[in-house]
């Protein structure tokens, strides 16, 4: 009798562990998908990030191509009247 309450009590007790471990394995798949949820969200922010950089770096680079012909023009000018 002694015996099968050991073994009932061992049973009781490795089920338990086994819904705590099932619980515990829901709730990190549903904080997996939260995560995969925010890095999706950082790429696309990231993705958008890098496009207005890309927009800048050429307005840049056509901003700084207009001031060389406005400098290489002046220099033509005070050229011209010496």
């Amino acid at each position: 009798m002694f015996r099968n309450s050991v073994v009932c009590s061992t049973v009781v007790m490795f089920t338990l562990s086994i819904v705590c471990c099932n619980q515990a394995r829901a709730s990190l798949a549903v904080r997996k998908q939260e995560l995969d949820e925010v890095i999706r969200e950082m790429e696309q922010r990231l993705e958008e990030e890098e496009e207005r950089m890309n927009v800048y770096n050429a307005e840049k680079k056509k901003l700084q191509t207009n001031i060389q012909d406005l400098e290489d023009q002046l220099v033509f000018l005070m050229l011209s009247l010496i």
